[in-house]
């Protein structure tokens, strides 16, 4: 069988391997160009995978404008992003982008069910308030 190639075939298509291959500068038009030619597999990101994603990227105020590319993408294409996205998108980033990136995550959350896993990420109340505004303003 060709199990291993196509293993391998699917991992050299993954986002992770694309962003390998792309400069650090231009990671966040790599991130929007190659979810636009994968929907499907945009859909599929997991968590760690989309965690991985903001981590390449060394420009903390890009950090954010990825996380909502990706938060997009995975609404347009699949069901969105669901809270554990999100949380590793928040442990992965830069400390200073962290409320950007919760807040311009917020409105592509589908299971808001479970929103306390994000607010518990951040200890300023007022910042908690602000993302479970986001959160709930649909």
């Amino acid at each position: 069988g060709g199990g291993a190639a196509a293993a391998a075939a699917a991992a050299a298509s993954s986002l992770a391997h694309h962003l390998g291959q792309t400069p650090s500068f231009g990671r966040v038009a790599a991130i929007a160009k190659w979810m636009k030619e994968n929907p499907d597999k945009s859909a599929a990101l997991s968590p760690d995978e989309v965690g991985a994603a903001i981590a390449t990227i060394s420009f903390s105020l890009d950090q954010a404008e990825a996380a909502k590319d990706i938060a997009a993408g995975m609404s347009k294409y699949g069901e969105g992003v669901t809270c554990e996205h999100v949380v590793q998108a928040l442990r992965m980033c830069s400390s200073s982008v962290k409320y950007d990136i919760a807040k311009c995550m917020a409105s592509f959350v589908s299971d808001l069910a479970n929103e306390e896993a994000i607010l518990g990420e951040f200890s300023s109340s007022y910042e908690r308030g602000q993302i479970d505004r986001a959160l709930n303003m649909r």
